[in-house]
């Protein structure tokens, strides 16, 4: 595995009550993966998320960024944010200028660019999230998967080297999420380290590198996508089973103990085909 670009060290949170939503947590964010953070509602995913990128402080531990514990004076915080853009589950709460293309260039103009540099982070992140067509239209006119990827294209115009997203998929229709998933694979591929929230574990498998399972404030476990998700007696006390797409393909004729498994419906279909061929 690449060296960590993110760390989170023994991590600790209360909300006002005493309620308490983070306890000793320890999360390892490998530079250019992809690491989907898996567990029930309430275990502190998105309390996570919040520390990941300086929203929240902890009561104790730290995050640490490229090796080095992250700060949380305003100029230290204003780094951070640059290099560690969130993208929360719900757009809505993210998008709040006149039209998309106010609202994407918010931050590029916020990190003190020269109005050419901003606008070529703009048109960059555009063209990235695949926005041209609506570009000049008013938030509040856009469908639910037009936000998402417009809140998405306002972090990608800063640049940043991780994106962290809750729940990216969630009230997606099956167009929405693709849309969404080709942008997300696309910035992936040029180098940009992403974790997210899901509940989803099909989604998980077919998307995720690593995965880290999340109950009570803490993560139980983190490894790659196949040493977690295809262990069976280790998802089972979080009301988990594996993906049906693995589970379906280790039953195949022929399947031998250990061999890759397809991550997607097309790789299974291709699979099916090939025994049916046999």
């Amino acid at each position: 595995m690449s060296e960590p670009i993110l760390e989170a060290r023994g991590l600790s949170y209360d909300y006002p009550g005493g309620i308490a939503a983070l306890s000793g947590l320890d999360l390892t964010v490998a530079r250019g993966r992809r690491l989907a953070i898996l567990g029930p509602n309430g275990a502190g995913k998105t309390t996570l998320l919040l520390h990941l990128n300086g929203t929240l402080r902890p009561k104790a531990g730290e995050v640490r960024l490229d090796g080095a514990a992250a700060g949380y004076t305003r100029a230290a915080l204003r780094a951070w944010r640059a290099a560690v853009g969130l993208v929360l589950q719900e757009a809505d709460d993210q998008l709040f200028s006149a039209s998309v293309r106010q609202d994407i260039s918010f931050g590029p103009l916020n990190l003190g660019l020269s109005e050419e540099e901003a606008r070529a982070r703009v048109s960059e992140a555009i063209a990235a999230m695949r926005l041209s067509h609506v570009v000049e239209r008013p938030t509040h006119m856009l469908s639910f998967g037009q936000k998402k990827r417009v809140a998405i294209a306002g972090i990608v115009a800063m640049r940043p080297s991780v994106i962290v997203l809750d729940e990216p998929t969630a009230g997606l229709d099956p167009s929405g999420e693709r849309h969404l998933l080709y942008a997300l694979a696309d910035l992936h591929a040029a180098g940009t380290t992403l974790v997210f929230s899901t509940h989803d574990i099909d989604f998980a498998w077919a998307w995720a590198d690593d995965v880290a399972l999340f109950q009570e404030g803490k993560v139980v476990r983190q490894g790659t996508a196949e040493e977690i998700l295809l262990d069976a007696a280790l998802l089972k006390p979080l009301g988990l089973a594996p993906p049906l797409i693995a589970e379906v393909a280790r039953r195949l004729p022929g399947y031998a103990p250990g061999a890759p498994l397809p991550r997607d419906r097309a790789a299974l279909l291709a699979r099916l085909n090939g025994e049916e061929a046999r």
